[in-house]
């Protein structure tokens, strides 16, 4: 009886990482989907967007529709952030053990619009779209002291978190869309009740559909193809050898 217990145990576990391991094939898979419609696309100004079938891709500066705000780790002005906090802990059983755990994750975003090179501009909501921000590190000091002064009410209302989670951590992650940049956008056109020199990006009624980075389209395609590889890698790994595991297990029942 214990015999089948266990060998059940195994076989979940087994089963839980393969498909942990689909979930990011998946995931890989929509990043060279995106990566494809950039490369077999060409850009289009506005203007040309206006009057577009489908899906357009559309490269510009950054200019802030909403009021921007101040992004909850690096402290920089931005109108979309993601962030991540960890915490490195000791296991009980050992003491010696380290483990890391996501204590807060969040994002947020104001409306932006995208100017090209004559003026026109396309306009995005970031609550529609889905965001390739360039996350990086934040070092510890940094991201505490900015903590420290960033209103708490400001923190759990825009960023859906609780704040005391925020200063349990110690290691901080944060990308930001800021005025300014230069981005790409990949999204269907919507011109109804826009003024002439403007249009709406809008999702096409698809989830995914409106993709936004905080690069270049050249820069954004190799990131892309980066990430989808080790997507796509890792979740074969996970996916074979969980499905693997859980096979040989169940097997000889």
């Amino acid at each position: 009886m214990l015999g089948v217990i266990f060998i059940g145990i195994v076989a979940l576990i087994g089963s839980l990482f393969g498909l942990l391991g689909v979930g990011l094939v998946f995931g890989g898979l929509a990043r060279f989907r995106r990566w494809y419609a950039l490369r077999s696309g060409e850009p289009v100004s506005v203007r040309e967007a206006a009057t577009a079938e489908g899906q357009v891709i559309l490269e510009g500066e950054i200019e802030p529709i909403d009021e921007p705000f101040e992004s909850p780790l690096w402290g920089e002005e931005c109108v979309a952030c993601e962030f991540e906090i960890r915490r490195r802990s000791e296991s009980v059983s050992s003491g010696s053990d380290r483990r890391w755990h996501t204590v807060a994750t969040g994002g947020a975003g104001v409306r932006f619009a995208l100017a090209d090179s004559s003026g026109h501009r396309a306009l995005v909501d970031p609550a529609d779209a889905r965001l390739e921000l360039d996350t990086e590190d934040v070092p510890t000091n940094t991201a505490e002291e900015q903590l420290e002064t960033t209103d708490d009410e400001q923190l759990s209302e825009r960023f859906d978190v609780d704040p005391t989670e925020l200063t349990t951590g110690n290691w901080y992650r944060e990308g930001c869309l800021s005025p300014g940049d230069t981005a790409a956008a990949l999204g269907v056109p919507d011109t109804e009740g826009m003024d002439v020199n403007e249009l709406r990006l809008t999702d096409g009624g698809e989830a995914g559909g409106l993709f936004v980075s905080d690069a270049g389209i050249g820069d954004t395609q190799s990131r892309l193809v980066r990430s989808g590889s080790l997507y796509l890698g890792f979740g074969l790994f996970f996916a074979g050898a969980g499905f693997g595991i859980a096979a040989s297990v169940i097997g000889p029942i």
